[in-house]
């Protein structure tokens, strides 16, 4: 009895931790509005389900270009394929590799290659990533950041008290700002709104099927397809397109996070 108490009180204090490398296959989502926000999925309305998204189906580059964690696109043949990796991919220049894969970058030779920070030189070195005076380098971790950089990762750093922080769930005062906080480069720790204070998580038995998925960053689904019956479960998917999320920053894929709602925006 004695531990059971004292494990409930390390929960409330500290949180509820999920691990962010699993991800749900698209047919364990019963919910469209989880559907639609998962990368690689879409929505079939006729058969009411979760599919993978098959990209030599799409017909426009700008289509296969939203799917980009799953699909590229063939500027030759004009074409939209399954992505496998930006080495796979030819190309010249930047432009020729992005709109293949906007993921993709170009330093020299005939191949693409991954979208990391540490290719960019100083003059190039894109928002997200940090430039250090001497190189440009994937975002570290909040502690890390000066206040500059830190105002730019302001949707997951926080600076208080002369350092960079990582937000705690008590940081935000709004239900819409409460939803999950950075933990470390491969966990989250999922946030509730306890009708008057935004704190931590204590279990996904809190969630309703509206807050499962946004409040988990996608690695909880709803066990249902009826939105007031079921229970908040946890993805035991593919990891296909799992990378730590300081990688996910530093390519700026925040952004998209952001646009389809998982990532809270300060």
């Amino acid at each position: 009895m004695e531990f059971i108490i004292v494990s409930l009180l390390l929960i409330s204090t500290f949180g509820w931790v999920v691990k962010i490398e699993n991800q749900c296959s698209c047919s364990q989502y019963r919910l469209q509005a989880e559907c639609v926000s998962s990368l690689g999925c879409r929505w079939n309305i006729n058969s009411n389900l979760c599919l993978d998204i098959q990209c030599n189906s799409i017909k426009t580059q700008a289509e296969c270009l939203q799917y980009s964690q799953s699909c590229s696109f063939n500027y030759s043949t004009l074409t939209c394929a399954t992505f496998t990796s930006c080495k796979n991919l030819s190309g010249n220049t930047v432009s020729q590799c992005q709109i293949q894969n906007p993921m993709c970058l170009w330093v020299s030779g005939n191949s693409c290659i991954d979208y990391d920070c540490q290719n960019f030189n100083l003059n190039s070195c894109p928002q997200f990533c940090i430039n250090t005076g001497t190189a440009c380098e994937n975002f570290p971790t909040c502690e890390k950041l000066n206040q500059t950089y830190c105002s730019i990762y302001s949707g997951v750093c926080n600076w208080n008290s002369n350092r960079c922080q990582n937000y705690e769930c008590s940081n935000f005062v709004t239900i819409s700002q409460c939803q999950f906080v950075m933990e470390s480069e491969n966990t989250i720790k999922p946030c509730y709104w306890n009708q008057t204070q935004c704190i931590n998580a204590p279990d996904a038995s809190v969630f309703n099927a509206n807050q499962c998925f946004i409040q988990t960053a996608g690695k909880y689904h709803w066990s249902s397809n009826n939105s007031t019956a079921g229970t908040c479960e946890q993805c035991y998917g593919s990891s296909q397109i799992y990378e730590p999320l300081t990688q996910y920053l530093s390519k700026g894929l925040i952004l998209n996070i952001i646009v389809v709602g998982i990532f809270m925006v300060i």
